[in-house]
Parts: structure tokens; sequence; C-alpha cells
């Protein structure tokens, strides 16, 4: 590593700097390092935690427990920090190992329902009566799979919140029966939408001036199905 003479650093934003390493911390142990930046920096690890445990590191929602550098190992190690658990399960770092460190009556269900990492293997570990399955949850969680849907098949799932999820895909609309609430004016706009759920599907109500100009409407669409479409709708297919 490089020294360079005194220039004024900022310390501050070198603390932010996801360029940080433990050497550099190391190197410069009397600079003024902001550890409430060096704790959200991404560049943390458990090892510059375990180099440094009496500084005054920022567990909290404006620190580690939202840093994307988290890990199951970090949070088994440090368990009796001052966490803000709701902060890590909105954390995007969120995993299974990491949600079966958080301790019993912590977990914050509805974050986890809305978190982007969501997997399936999450979802068993923690599904019950506790999930929130309406908006802002899981349906409209762009993580959302089938087989979220099948291991809690009598949960309150909100199927028109489904309707706008761009992670609909036609084998949910064939293991669901059609008389489930679908939205078939929501499909009808998703980036979702398919020829095969078109074709799979042609009683229901489609709205076709909607499907006219989403973005998701192909030339094949438009030549399985020439009657649908109106003057105003040809012109804006142009």
């Amino acid at each position: 590593m490089v020294v360079l003479p005194d220039v004024g650093w900022d310390w501050t934003s070198i603390s932010g700097n996801p360029s940080l390493t433990i050497e550099m911390l190391v190197a410069f142990p009397s600079a003024p390092w902001d550890w409430g930046h060096i704790s959200c920096n991404p560049a943390l690890a458990i090892d510059v935690l375990n180099q440094f445990p009496d500084k005054p590191w920022r567990w909290d929602d404006q620190g580690i427990s939202k840093n994307s550098s988290l890990t199951a190992e970090i949070l088994t190690k440090f368990i009796h920090k001052p966490w803000n658990w709701s902060s890590i399960c909105k954390n995007p770092a969120l995993n299974t190992a990491i949600l079966s460190q958080i301790p019993a009556g912590n977990v914050k269900c509805k974050f986890v329902c809305a978190n982007p990492s969501l997997t399936i293997e999450m979802f068993r570990l923690v599904a019950g009566d506790k999930w929130s399955f309406k908006l802002n949850g899981i349906c409209g969680n762009p993580a959302l799979t089938l087989d979220m849907l099948l291991v809690y098949p009598q949960g309150a799932w909100d199927w028109s919140r489904i309707s706008c999820n761009p992670a609909l895909t036609i084998s949910m609309l064939r293991e669901f029966p059609s008389d489930w609430d679908w939205d078939w004016a929501a499909i009808s706009n998703s980036d979702a939408l398919t020829l095969e759920m078109l074709v799979e599907f042609p009683s229901v109500e489609w709205d076709w001036s909607t499907i006219a100009s989403n973005s998701s409407c192909t030339a094949d669409i438009i030549q399985q199905f020439p009657g649908q479409w109106s003057a105003y709708d040809i012109e804006n297919l142009k």
C-alpha cells in the first residue's frame, strides 16, 4: 500500500468508501475514522469487526442491520448487540442462514415477505398465520414463485395483487382455478403477459385495448387474434 503524506484526507468519506480495507484501518489507527459510516459500508467484513471490537459500531437501522454485507457469521458472533430486526428482515442480504439465526419472536414476517431476496427455503422456514400476504407483502414481491403458492395454498393470497406481479407465470394460472379472483385487466397490462396465456385462457375478460399498448404485445399475439383489435388499436400497434 502506497502511503501518501497528510494532504487533508477526508476520513469520513474514506470511511464510507467501498474500497476501504482492513489494511487501511490498521495502518492509520489514530485517524478520525467515522465508525458509523464504516458500519454501513458494503466493504465491512467480520475480520474488521473482530479487529476493532470496541469501536462505536452502529448496529441499528442506520448501520450494520441494513448493511448489504451482513452475513450469518456476523449475526451469530455478535448476536447480543442491539440489532434492528426489522432492518435485517428488509435487508436484501437476508438468506436462510441469517433468518435461522434471528431469535424467536424477532422475525418480522411482513418485511421478510416483501424482501426481494425471498426464497422458497426462507418461506418454508417461517410460513404460517403471521405472514403478510396483502399489499406490499409476498403477493407483490417479484420473488414470488409457484412453489410458494403451493406450500401454503390456504393462505390469504391477494390474487389481484399477484395478477400485477411481474413474477406471474402461466404455471400459476394453470395451478389455480380460473374462478379464483384473478384480475385479467391487470394481467392484460402486465409485462408477464404471454401469447401462451392468451391462447390457454380464451374465454376470460381480457382487455384487448390494454394488450395493444402493452410492451409485451408481439407480432405473434396480433396475428393469433386478428379480430380483437379496434381501428384505434391497430393504429397504435403500427
